[in-house]
């Protein structure tokens, strides 16, 4: 089998469970959606789990690359926070329910994204590390209980509102955000959320309350 074929295994197979979930995958639709025999198929992944785990690496790849994009990108690192924290929305709101589902029944499945996990609390980490360095968050803030937090939280708006979760992503991820900021962050922070509908005056006034309470909760107490 050429690497073209391969990779066109990998990256259907990863499209399509990222779309139906796991379990509804077969082999079967793999092959005929790809007009190859099973046999050629399983020459080269001899278990479905060995095609989804495949799958699941040539995305963590990619995820490397994107976020090795944005860290490359000329702005300042509060904007570099912002723009991974957007792409963590975008991850989360391209995948349907029944993808995470199925990872979270089953512990195998669990372990074959824990990479994607992984990767993304340390680009979190490490951003928001230098951010605090540079005077754009709380000085004080637990950096490592806010990005747990704010994944949970991101992860659970999805569930809840999907398909329709995107702005509701997107207003988490501000009211956290804007929490632990300093007035230095907030200003970055109002310049790339301006242009959002759903951040019109009277919830704004909502949501920066929210926010500040937010804030107060991952600040260590001396």
């Amino acid at each position: 089998m050429d690497c073209k074929v391969k990779r066109e295994i990998v990256e259907l197979t990863y499209t399509l469970i990222i779309r139906d979930g796991i379990r509804a995958v077969r082999v079967d639709d793999i092959a005929q959606a790809l007009g190859i025999s099973k046999r050629t198929l399983y020459e080269q992944f001899p278990a479905k789990e060995d095609l989804i785990r495949a799958g699941v690496d040539h995305a963590l790849d990619g995820l490397r690359k994107k976020l090795d994009a944005i860290r490359s990108e000329d702005t300042d690192v509060f904007s570099r926070f912002i723009g991974i924290a957007w792409a963590y929305i975008g991850m989360l709101h391209k995948i349907e329910c029944a993808f995470w589902r199925d990872i979270n029944r089953s512990l195998q499945y669990r372990d074959l994204f824990s990479g994607h996990r992984e990767l993304w609390m340390q680009e979190f980490e490490s951003v928001l590390d230098e951010c605090r360095k540079q005077g754009y968050i709380l000085p004080r803030v637990n950096i490592r209980s806010f990005i747990t937090m704010l994944m949970q939280t991101l992860y659970n708006a999805h569930m809840m509102n999907s398909p329709h979760s995107f702005g509701e992503l997107r207003t988490s991820a501000y009211i956290m955000i804007r929490g632990i900021a300093t007035f230095q962050g907030i200003d970055i922070l109002e310049r790339h959320t301006g242009e959002l509908s759903v951040f019109d005056n009277p919830r704004k006034e909502r949501l920066v309350a929210s926010g500040q309470w937010i804030g107060e909760a991952f600040v260590n107490k001396a």
